[in-house]
């Protein structure tokens, strides 16, 4: 059985978090959590994110718990970008 946050350790979750992104996670569960009857629609209104996205991280967070909601490294470009004079270098 999946453990469930207690609204407390939610609110603690939205407190504590590390960035915009996790901050959106745990106040989409929190709402839901909340509000019940709150519409799908109108919390991903007030979080600013897509209705699918609110309907994919409650799935995520019932089905796995909140370690499944925790953010983890999605690649990308690790090294830096250009100096100036090597853009220019490479452009003429």
């Amino acid at each position: 059985m999946v453990k469930k946050l207690s609204l407390e350790e939610l609110e603690r979750k939205v407190k504590e978090s590390d960035s915009i992104e996790q901050y959106r996670r745990w106040q989409v569960i929190l709402l839901r959590t909340q509000n019940p009857e709150m519409s799908v629609k109108k919390v991903a209104a007030i979080c600013q994110v897509a209705y699918k996205t609110v309907t994919q991280w409650t799935w995520l967070y019932r089905t796995g718990g909140a370690e499944k909601l925790l953010l983890t490294g999605r690649g990308g470009r690790y090294h830096n970008l250009l100096t100036k004079q090597a853009e220019a270098e490479m452009l003429s």
